[in-house]
């Protein structure tokens, strides 16, 4: 076994990891430090072995107990074999070891899961200008690091076509760190903090936006493809007259064409997934027509020149290109009603007592 005053500097830990690993200690209750600091002091910690993300080593006690400190989010969590099995002498002796070798920088014995990173691989990173030659240097740079459950290149893919050398760079270091609990090639280290890089990334990001939108607003609007209008005709029902409402659209292949019911919900449909469809004040009458009216043809008695429809309706539909009187109106009761054919549809309100009613208004007589 080998011993712990034979580790020294934890070079393999980027100084986060080993700010983090300090600050895991301070969880330790001052029993179970004071024993754990004795126990490195003893030597018996044995062989250290350091990974990107996790530290392992073998420390004698009443037996051989294997300890494991894992990193996650930035945040260290002990585990051993021993009966308390977390949170523990041994536990604490490990990481006190490894912080304290780095300290006063001894003979090392760490077995640290990293390799000399080769320099030319960052150059040719930078200078190569195809993709391909790219990646392979990528390959190269994080040749130490374990590849289990870490996808080369669907993680770097868009970092390989950046055209900027070093936002090149500064973007793959933040995505590895991000990825191997902040580690980093030795080469990429003077890229791990670098504000002057982000606030570059960030104003061309503005720019690109600012020239998007201006591409987007110089594009020439859409028109909608189809119209929708309510007609108005008359009837004789039962001896009286009635007044009919119809929902007709129009359309590249359709000329003013009557919707039922199921045909105008068919459209609303349509709609939620392409609102340029129709006009928005067109679109509002479908969404009411949809939502409120009975079918295709809302029917409702005439008294005389009295009419009770929603006001909502009325409001929308009243002296616009949103609804006209049918081309077949019947002439005697289009005479009666004062209404001409195709006309606009005209509507006014009176008051009397409480009540508010709305009429069709008829077309004044020379």
């Amino acid at each position: 076994m080998g011993l712990a005053g034979d580790v020294v500097a934890a070079t393999t830990l980027p100084a986060p990891a080993l700010d983090g690993l300090r600050q895991a200690l301070d969880e330790f209750s001052r029993k179970t430090s004071a024993r754990g600091r004795a126990y490195a002091e003893q030597r018996r910690v044995g062989e250290i072995t350091v990974t990107s993300g996790a530290v392992h080593a073998t420390v004698r006690g009443t037996e051989d107990y294997e300890v494991i400190w894992e990193r996650a989010e930035g945040a260290w969590f002990p585990s051993c074999s021993c009966p308390v099995e977390v949170y523990c002498k041994h536990a604490y002796a490990v990481a006190w070891s490894l912080l304290t070798a780095g300290e006063t920088r001894q003979t090392s014995a760490v077995r640290a899961a990293t390799a000399p990173v080769d320099s030319g691989a960052l150059r040719r990173f930078r200078e190569a200008t195809h993709t391909w030659e790219r990646q392979q240097a990528v390959w190269q740079l994080l040749a130490p690091l374990p590849r289990e459950g870490f996808d080369l290149y669907a993680a770097t893919s868009e970092i390989l076509a950046e055209p900027d050398p070093d936002l090149r760079c500064w973007q793959l270091a933040r995505m590895i760190s991000g990825r191997a609990n902040e580690w980093l090639p030795d080469a990429l280290e003077p890229f791990r903090e670098r504000p002057d890089l982000a606030a570059r990334a960030a104003e061309r990001a503005r720019h690109e936006l600012a020239r998007d939108l201006a591409v987007w607003a110089g594009q020439p609007r859409r028109t909608a493809e189809r119209r929708l209008r309510l007609v108005f005709g008359l009837e004789r029902r039962a001896g009286a007259a009635a007044l009919t409402l119809q929902a007709r659209l129009t359309t590249p292949r359709l000329i003013d064409v009557p919707r039922s019911a199921t045909q105008l919900q068919q459209l609303r449909n349509e709609l939620r997934y392409d609102p340029a469809l129709l006009p928005p004040e067109q679109a509002a009458l479908l969404c009411w027509l949809t939502d409120y009216g009975p079918g295709s043809v809302d029917q409702h008695a005439l008294r005389g020149e009295h009419w009770l429809p929603s006001r909502w309706l009325l409001q929308r539909v009243a002296d616009s290109a949103l609804a006209a009187w049918d081309d077949a109106l019947p002439p005697d009761l289009a005479t009666r009603a004062g209404v001409q054919p195709r006309a606009p549809v005209r509507f006014s309100a009176w008051v009397t007592g409480r009540r508010r009613f709305t009429t069709l208004e008829p077309r004044r007589q020379s």
